[in-house]
């Protein structure tokens, strides 16, 4: 399998590695918006589906057949399917 960047994650700008607590460290305004201007992420391949893989699933196929998806990603999914998107975006700590 590939160990390239998709290009699509190229396109959006996610083509750099980052530190999950460090993000949630910054003293940074939140803002509201529409989760409809959100939902694209989800379309994205930001997710491996075995060790050897690489982005090679969408966080959408996720939440529509998480039961075909090999246990280790099931972490991932049941991480995504208890998200309070209230959470997420700006009033507390979110799971990204």
């Amino acid at each position: 399998m590939s160990r390239e960047l998709p290009d699509i994650i190229k396109e959006v700008g996610f083509d750099f590695s980052w530190d999950e607590r460090k993000v949630w460290e910054l003293n940074v305004p939140t803002e509201d918006m529409s989760i409809d201007e959100l939902t694209w992420h989800f379309d994205i391949p930001f997710i491996w589906s075995k060790p050897d893989g690489y982005y090679d699933v969408k966080p959408m196929r996720l939440l529509t057949i998480p039961n075909n998806i090999q246990k280790h990603t099931n972490e991932q999914c049941d991480r995504i399917q208890h998200i309070q998107l209230t959470s997420c975006f700006g009033n507390s700590a979110g799971l990204f």
